[in-house]
C-alpha cells in the first residue's frame, strides 16, 4: 500500500466532498480517509503495487483538476 498525507486546514465538509467525488477513481482505486474535526488531514492511498508516493499524488491531483475543469 502507498499513501500520502495532505496536511492542511481542510474543513470536514471539504474532506467529505473529496471522498464522495474521488473514492475509488482511476486505475489506482483511490482510498481516501480524513481525520475529522476543524483542521482535517486527508490521507489518500492505493493498494496498487509498485506505486510511488509521487505517482499517487500526481494522479490524485490530475484527477482532481479534471473534475474541477468538468464542473
Amino acid at each position: 500500500m502507498t499513501e500520502v498525507i495532505l496536511e492542511g486546514y481542510y474543513t470536514d465538509e471539504t474532506a467529505k466532498n473529496l471522498v464522495e467525488k474521488m473514492q475509488g477513481k482511476t486505475f489506482m482505486n483511490f482510498n481516501i480517509t480524513y481525520s475529522g474535526g476543524v483542521n482535517c488531514s486527508i490521507v489518500v492511498s492505493t493498494e496498487r503495487e509498485d506505486t510511488s508516493k509521487e505517482e499517487l499524488l500526481g494522479m490524485f491531483v490530475y484527477c482532481g483538476l479534471n473534475l474541477l475543469a468538468d464542473s
